[in-house]
């Protein structure tokens, strides 16, 4: 018989194997987009203005990261989201298998 250890082993191998497959896909995917947009953009943006826009975003970015924090923190409810993953964490230790962790994933895709 199984041991519940081996179970949640099994189930967990599966998930990652699945999500890297995933991962894989979006980033060959994105990799294609991102070069097609960059190349339609550097023929119709002249390069003194390119480089004024990169430089921009790259200030603008770095302020949120800095300093957005508190602002996004408002944006989601930080405590119900820690609850949802304290039960979905004692689901997964308690049954150990594979339909707790298909459970997370799709409530994951949700949000």
């Amino acid at each position: 018989m199984i041991s519940n250890t081996e179970k949640l082993r099994r189930a967990i191998a599966k998930e990652l194997h699945s999500v890297s497959k995933e991962e894989i896909r979006l980033q060959k995917a994105a990799a294609k987009d991102i070069q097609m947009r960059k190349g339609f953009l550097k023929s119709k943006i002249p390069p003194k203005v390119l480089t004024t826009l990169e430089k921009a975003f790259s200030q603008a970015f770095g302020t949120v990261f800095d300093k957005g924090i508190t602002v996004i923190e408002k944006g989601y409810d930080k405590e119900s989201i820690s609850q949802d993953f304290a039960v979905q964490d004692y689901a997964v230790d308690v049954k150990c298998g594979k339909k707790e962790l298909k459970r997370i994933r799709k409530a994951a895709k949700k949000n």
